[in-house]
């Protein structure tokens, strides 16, 4: 096969560098045929020493591009190739063929339409970053810490690629701007560029896209990610979540017989990168107190397991914050020194709704219900349920 695929050191405006790429291919025995955004193709043949020299002339001119390659041709070199407005000539090094006179203010004035492009660029890459990333913020008014543990495998990648295309984009532009500079400064292009390390980088940086994009594009196949809940079908007695059985203390006053009763049950586990397990679970039963007396009870529960310990605090005034904007809480006062297992414990009511916020080590456990129930129970519960969540490792 004589056909040979080569990936660009980096974009064709840096002309120095793109000229001494071609020169070291030809060494090695592949002559360019065709530039392509990303790749070039080569013919193989016997190596040999050429030199390349890359002119710009707008393509739409095959006036001045036809008396261009006249020019190219009188002094020694033959046309090889064009990509957009750059053309390509080569010449055998024993040709010792003569310079083309260049006049460098016109090569500036040809590069400017590249330095628009890689602006136009940073702006689309900042607009995108700003519609999926920001905008969202402000109409939800997320907080912090929330925003931080709700990000997915996908969110991460998503936002990874926009920055690193943004800073690719911005470092280009400073590039294109700075060898402007010097054609309008009167300094000519270097024909002699050490291409390797612009080569590293270009491979570096377009391998992390392709891996992201592809990552982008599977990773959706995956169940995993893109369920991001999985619902709860097993007992949840093998769950760090608190229940009503572990709360519910109503005994028939006649008696004494302890309450027996199913309640109907909803939950859901959720994993995300900072938060790798979280359970929600939704509980209600109507408990009969004497043959046609009964009272309905509820329970919501939630335990966070984070990744990072010194978000614990944060995130759990957070929600505080986020449950005190939906209905006002009035706190309860609890006498905290028997209760020292807990890092932080926080009792509310709002009506007939308790609400508890306790954390310990990386765990978090939230209680909501309508039940008027001992609350040493309760804590009890939780404490039992933390203890699990700490050691807690999930399957999936």
């Amino acid at each position: 096969m004589n056909v040979r695929y080569k990936l660009l050191p980096c974009s064709i405006w840096n002309i120095g560098v793109i000229e001494t790429w071609l020169s070291k291919m030809a060494s090695k025995g592949l002559f360019i045929e065709n530039f392509g955004r990303y790749f070039t193709k080569f013919n193989k043949g016997e190596p040999s020493n050429t030199h390349y020299r890359i002119d710009m002339i707008p393509t739409k001119n095959d006036d001045e591009l036809e008396s261009k390659i006249n020019k190219y041709k009188n002094c020694g070199w033959k046309y090889v190739n064009t990509y957009m407005n750059f053309h390509i000539f080569s010449s055998p090094h024993e040709f010792n063929s003569n310079e083309v006179y260049n006049i460098t203010e016109e090569q500036a004035a040809l590069l400017k339409p590249q330095y628009k492009k890689k602006i136009k660029d940073i702006l689309i890459c900042f607009l995108i970053f700003f519609i999926l990333i920001l905008l969202p913020s402000f109409f939800t008014k997320i907080d912090l810490y929330t925003y931080l543990l709700e990000l997915n495998v996908l969110d991460v990648l998503a936002f990874f690629l926009l920055s690193i295309s943004f800073f690719y984009e911005l470092y280009e532009a400073f590039l294109i701007k700075r060898l402007i500079k010097h054609l309008e400064q009167g300094i000519p292009i270097v024909h002699s560029c050490d291409w390797n390390l612009r080569s590293y980088l270009s491979i570096f940086y377009k391998a992390i896209f392709f891996v992201i994009i592809s990552i982008l594009f599977l990773l959706p196949y995956k169940q995993f990610f893109y369920e991001k809940y999985k619902y709860i079908e097993d007992s949840l007695e093998e769950f760090p979540i608190v229940t009503l059985q572990d709360i519910c203390t109503i005994k028939y006053e006649s008696t004494g017989t302890e309450l027996k009763f199913r309640p109907e049950t909803w939950a859901r586990s959720e994993s995300t990168l900072l938060m790798p397990v979280k359970f929600d679970a939704s509980q209600s039963s109507r408990v009969f107190i004497e043959p046609n007396e009964w009272k309905t009870i509820y329970l919501k529960s939630t335990s966070h397991k984070l990744r990072l310990e010194s978000m614990v605090d944060d995130y759990l005034l957070e929600l505080i914050d986020q449950q005190n904007k939906i209905t006002e809480l009035t706190p309860i006062s609890v006498d905290t020194n028997q209760y020292n297992d807990f890092d932080i414990l926080k009792m509310y009511k709002s009506q007939d709704t308790y609400f508890i916020y306790a954390s310990r080590d990386e765990g978090i456990i939230t209680l909501s219900y309508l039940y008027d129930d001992d609350i040493d129970t309760v804590l009890k519960a939780i404490d039992e349920k933390l203890t699990l969540l700490i050691n807690y490792v999930s399957k999936s």
